[in-house]
């Protein structure tokens, strides 16, 4: 699950200005491939890719990809950071995010276009 915070980019004297929309997606992957750079299992680098749709509501509403790597070990706690870009019917949204293996869900933010 992708929580989605999604900034409105209305102008600076504009009454959206602020004006902040929050999108629940669910990202259903159909093609995923792991890159093990150092030992045997998780380690430093260690990077997944991944690519699929965008659900809302049980309906998709768009699609896209992005990667995560590695980049903190703390016993059996990974900490790796995400990039994703999805394509919806009103633009690209492209968020950047740290997460905790463990954690069930993934909140980012982005900007959307104007609507």
């Amino acid at each position: 699950m992708v929580g989605v915070c999604a900034v409105g980019s209305a102008g600076a004297d504009t009454p959206e200005r602020g004006q902040v929309e929050v999108l629940e997606l669910k990202i259903q992957n159909d093609q995923h491939a792991a890159t093990d750079l150092g030992p045997a299992g998780p380690s430093l680098g260690g990077m997944e890719v991944y690519s699929g749709a965008a659900i809302r509501d049980g309906r998709r509403v768009g699609r896209g990809g992005g990667s995560r790597q590695v980049v903190h070990i703390d016993g059996k706690e990974l900490t790796t950071q995400c990039l994703i870009t999805i394509e919806l019917e009103r633009g690209s949204l492209t968020m950047q995010s740290l997460w905790r293996s463990g954690t069930k869900s993934l909140d980012m933010a982005s900007r959307l276009p104007p609507a």
